[in-house]
């Protein structure tokens, strides 16, 4: 079983970055790009230690970039990525987060704050041959919680009416089932995806991680 969506983590010290990546493509196209932003990422986080989530993408891009020209002919179909990235730093209770086309949400128990991405993903190129990308920055507290998804969960068909979820559907269902354990928060999404899907073609991988400090 290959798949285009993974999730990456490291942690080191009072420091770990974490990402939800989703990759170009279905199947064997989708699982190389996989493998290629796994090794970059490796390289950029642990090799270089670097933390910065912006950081992190502008460097990715670069090398994403560099491996895609290097692989464009026509038998390997290989574009890019989305993805977001968190730093979490314990010791100051902050949250860093960059988004190249990713998704993301932070509850709270009194608000709810939608994580926006920088229109542009890692990969592809552009007439300066650079991309920039926004840092946000968040303090947060015990019990806050922070999910990270790609588009399968959202864009999936289904339902009563043989429609999409939407995000903005989605994300009240994560709101609405926030106040729940984790493990039965899970079990719960898990049972309402399957359940949206019934007899629907599953079009696209879906990852969904959620994080509780």
């Amino acid at each position: 079983i290959v798949s285009g969506d993974f999730y990456w983590l490291y942690a080191k010290d009072d420091h770990t970055v974490l990402s939800v990546v989703d990759c170009t493509g279905h199947g064997v196209p989708g699982a190389l790009m996989a493998m290629a932003g796994n090794e970059h990422l490796s390289n950029v986080v642990v090799k270089d230690s670097c933390f910065n989530p912006k950081e992190i993408l502008e460097e990715l891009d670069q090398s994403v970039s560099r491996l895609l020209k290097k692989r464009n002919t026509s038998h390997v179909m290989m574009d890019g990525m989305d993805l977001s990235v968190v730093h979490v730093d314990k010791v100051n209770q902050v949250l860093e987060y960059s988004s190249a086309q990713g998704h993301g949400v932070l509850i709270r128990a009194d608000e709810t704050i939608i994580l926006s991405p920088d229109k542009h993903s890692i990969g592809g190129f552009t007439e300066s041959g650079f991309k920039t990308f926004t840092l946000q920055k968040y303090s947060y507290s015990q019990g806050d919680r922070l999910y990270l998804f790609s588009d399968g969960i959202y864009d999936q068909f289904g339902g009563p009416k043989g429609k999409k979820l939407l995000r903005r559907n989605f994300i009240n269902l994560l709101v609405e089932s926030s106040k729940m354990t984790m493990q039965n928060q899970f079990a719960h999404l898990d049972y309402f995806f399957t359940d949206w899907l019934g007899d629907n073609v599953q079009i696209d991988d879906v990852s969904l991680v959620g994080v509780e400090f």
